[in-house]
């Protein structure tokens, strides 16, 4: 089983959200993000699955996936919260639509969005936490 019918369906849905999101690709370690990618950067991670069904050859999954969308405040930091609540929201929107469940993907359920300052010490960039359950169905080898 492959998980990356997944990233690549919550990838399509960011993109038609906001074309200027770039993926942080560097495994579990968000700290690692530079500057550069500060700004409308995303890090997806796929949490875990649970088995649900199994029937007439095919294997049916709950995957659970957490996206992180990554924003710099610049002045106004309560306004770019709003804007990056927006696009959340928007995503959201895409996400669940049932004519984007293609292929193996059969249904999204975003189950909460977040809004927390990247860190302690840095309230100006802010992170959205996007938590989703996604139905997805894999063909048995």
């Amino acid at each position: 089983m492959s998980l990356k019918p997944v990233r690549t369906f919550i990838k399509n849905r960011l993109a038609e959200t906001n074309t200027g999101f770039r993926e942080h690709k560097d495994g579990f370690n968000r700290d690692d993000i530079p500057r550069s990618l500060l700004n409308k950067s995303y890090f997806i991670d796929v949490v875990g699955t649970n088995h649900s069904a199994n029937e007439n050859g095919y294997v049916e999954d709950k995957v659970s996936a957490k996206i992180e969308l990554f924003y710099k405040g610049f002045r106004t930091v309560q306004t770019s919260i709003d804007n990056a609540m927006d696009e959340a929201h928007q995503f959201r929107l895409r996400a669940c639509n049932p004519s984007k469940a293609t292929g193996a993907i059969r249904s999204v359920v975003v189950d909460s969005i977040d809004v927390d300052p990247l860190s302690e010490t840095n309230d100006n960039s802010i992170i959205v936490t996007i938590n989703l359950s996604v139905t997805a169905v894999f063909a048995v080898i």
